[in-house]
């Protein structure tokens, strides 16, 4: 007859079997610190999501676990449990008393875990999880990550799903991967990754595989008069339901890269949620910055809704604040069907981007304010003549004040004022392209500027005239405009 719990061990001369119980079954921690510290064998642990297998050491824990997740000190002084979970990197959040049902606030199990092994893995459930204001540190390497992107739900009250705290070590990073985060139960304020830039320099940080939604922001960082970020990754992010400006960066000094970030605002209005009135993304007192896409879809106006024009509503905001800031590098721009202006790119130098397209918005398609040094290629601006509620002369391409900008390839087109249009603007250039069947002028330039050149571009079917140009030492050469007859060259002033 076999017995109960036992199986038959190599004794100790190796030289044959004995009959001993595998382990020692207890269902609960409180059991498990009472037992007899003289036990030889494993002790298993069937309380209730905490299930695992645990071995008696002696002397103390190595680190401090609150959560009990790994480590169970025993009654005994000098002894402790230890859970074993090899081959695992580490045990899930469950082991630190996560219930992951959907409603209890699992925040103590996943900072637990952080404490004890440095990481957070937090497997996938049907129902999502509940947490919030998680402190994370990069020089401590933290990681929080997950199976299959469940969906953290951040509680009403917290700030934010994840805080990023102050960090200035070199090669240590911070890493969050595959979440959904929801913020349908918290405040407008409260968003997903909460940069605490108010209490220091924040480096080291690497996003990945991120869908937001009913959230404030997706990333922001805390004000401060000088404490900046550096050193930060993001990639594939889709934001949706916003209720806030989801991209808020006040001060960047360099490697900060995004890639494939997509904020999509068409849901807002029929799904219920606010109209946007806000910035969607927004990127201050920049030095450093890269960008692979980065595209921002609006609310879609014009019929059937007719939504009505918000000046405040600019989809994508880069601006140096003072002269000096810039070295912004990219591949793509794109704001489309936005009920406020497009693209505006203000106080920065050394700017290179491949790609800039501001479709069917509200306001002025691409605005470009004290912007020096710089190429921009590939620059469409189709505005929203005809359609309801579209501001009155707004411009395609509008530049204030830059110097020693070159655009290659310009298309602008449908704008309720001017396609493109210079104001006190020097040694800047247009090679290429057109500007037609605009509410203005096809090229406009006012005479507090110098030095302007267009080149080989068509300015026809425009409202007003195809050229105003308005300074002696200016001029646009090999042209076509309405008349449709090419032009070698148009210098001074003149209107065509």
């Amino acid at each position: 007859m076999a017995d109960a719990g036992k199986g038959l061990t190599v004794n100790p001369t190796g030289g044959g079997y004995d009959k001993n119980l595998l382990a020692i079954v207890v269902a609960t921690r409180a059991l498990m610190k009472a037992l007899n510290t003289a036990v030889d064998r494993p002790v298993y642990l069937s309380e209730n999501g905490r299930q695992g297998t645990f071995v008696l050491r002696a002397g103390s824990p190595p680190v401090t676990d609150t959560q009990e997740g790994i480590y169970v000190v025993s009654n005994t002084a000098g002894f402790y449990w230890e859970r074993i979970y090899a081959p695992a990197l580490a045990p899930t959040v469950r082991a630190f008393g996560a219930a992951l049902d959907g409603v209890t606030v699992d925040s103590n199990a996943i900072k637990g875990a952080l404490a004890v092994c440095g990481m957070a893995i937090i497997p996938y459930t049907s129902t999502g999880f509940v947490a919030g204001d998680i402190d994370i540190t990069p020089n401590l390497d933290h990681v929080i990550k997950s199976e299959r992107r469940p969906i953290w739900k951040i509680p009403s009250g917290a700030a934010c799903a994840i805080r990023v705290l102050p960090s200035a070590v070199a090669q240590s990073y911070a890493y969050i991967d595959k979440f959904t985060f929801d913020g349908s139960a918290a405040a407008n304020t409260s968003g997903a990754i909460l940069i605490n830039t108010s209490a220091g320099i924040v480096s080291g940080l690497r996003v990945g595989n991120s869908i937001v939604k009913d959230c404030g922001f997706f990333y922001k960082e805390e004000v401060h008069a000088s404490n900046y970020v550096v050193d930060m990754k993001f990639d594939d992010v889709l934001c949706f339901f916003t209720r806030g400006r989801q991209i808020d960066s006040r001060r960047s000094r360099g490697f900060f890269f995004w890639n494939n970030i997509k904020v999509d605002n068409t849901y807002n209005f029929p799904g219920g949620r606010p109209l946007v009135t806000w910035i969607s993304v927004f990127f201050s007192d920049p030095l450093g910055l890269d960008f692979n896409a980065i595209d921002v879809v609006g609310e879609v106006p014009g019929a059937p809704n007719n939504l009505a024009y918000q000046a405040g509503a600019t989809g994508i905001y880069i601006d140096g604040v003072v002269g000096g800031r810039g070295s912004i590098y990219g591949r793509r721009l794109l704001v489309d069907s936005a009920t406020g202006p497009g693209i505006r790119i203000a106080n920065v130098f050394n700017v290179e981007i491949d790609t800039i397209q501001s479709y069917a918005n509200l306001g002025s398609a691409i605005e470009l304010n004290a912007v020096s040094k710089s190429s921009l290629n590939k620059v469409k601006a189709v505005g929203s003549k005809g359609v309801t509620n579209a501001a009155a002369a707004a411009t395609g391409v509008s530049m204030i004040g830059c110097t020693f900008v070159t655009i290659g390839e310009i298309e602008a087109d449908n704008n309720t004022g001017s396609g493109n249009a210079m104001t006190g603007c020097g040694d800047c250039g247009i090679l290429g392209g057109y500007s037609i069947n605009n509410g203005a002028y096809g090229f406009f330039e006012d005479n507090t500027g110098s030095r302007n050149r267009r080149v080989g571009v068509t300015s026809t079917g425009n409202t007003t005239a195809s050229l105003f140009q308005n300074m002696a030492s200016s001029a646009t050469y090999s042209w076509t405009p309405n008349s449709g007859t090419p032009t070698a060259s148009t210098i001074g002033v003149a209107t065509v």
